[in-house]
């Protein structure tokens, strides 16, 4: 049958490195697939945190990204269009996950090659430049290794999510910072996220997409 039980994996023999849910099928399902899911029944919604590791640094840094930039969104740099967003969030992840940026632009392009993300006629080596440019804030954590570290944040916070949630009784299944719920319950559970991330301490609260 499918699986339906989580469980946490923490790295290099430390619970302050990931601890994300890991186990039920929909974690590992496509989005198309997800979109289908039925809660008793009903249709239901998703609900994400975007950007969330670019505000998590911003909040260790004691600085709200939205203090620094008015645009909304981390990822964004200017002269790129749009189509290339999912490249240029692809490169920042893999470079706060590296420890150089020769060694981010080997994993980008090892990863493009695997067919595992699309990075189209971006310049690796550019993109990562500006981006490194752009966030001054948190610049002492890229190229760091510092992405367990903060996975585990993230999974603290889905942890603090998920028991409320479950105090108010609304089923919800977790795919990481994404939360899949009953389309009446949209609104409580925003308010649940919101509070949870800023019950952790956190100050750069990242937008919350729904689907």
């Amino acid at each position: 049958g499918y699986a339906k039980n989580y469980h946490r994996i923490f790295c290099r023999e430390s619970f302050e490195l990931n601890g994300r849910f890991y186990g039920p099928w929909w974690v590992n399902a496509k989005g198309t697939v997800r979109r289908q899911i039925l809660i008793d029944g009903e249709e239901t919604v998703s609900l994400d945190f975007k950007a969330m590791n670019p505000h998590l640094l911003y909040s260790m840094a004691g600085t709200p990204y939205s203090d620094v930039y008015k645009d909304g969104d981390p990822y964004r740099l200017e002269g790129y269009d749009k189509e290339s967003r999912d490249a240029r969030k692809f490169c920042f992840l893999v470079a706060i996950n590296s420890e150089s940026r020769g060694q981010t632009i080997k994993v980008v392009h090892w990863k493009a090659a695997e067919k595992k993300v699309k990075i189209g006629e971006i310049d690796v080596g550019k993109a990562l430049d500006d981006l490194y440019a752009k966030h001054t804030s948190i610049r002492e954590w890229i190229y760091t290794d510092s992405a367990l570290k903060l996975a585990n944040q993230e999974a603290k916070v889905t942890e603090t999510i998920l028991e409320a949630l479950i105090e108010r009784e609304i089923p919800a299944l977790n795919v990481h910072d994404e939360f899949i719920v009953g389309k009446q319950h949209e609104g409580t559970v925003r308010q649940v996220m919101i509070h949870s991330y800023q019950s952790h301490g956190l100050t750069s609260l990242p937008d919350i997409k729904v689907s």
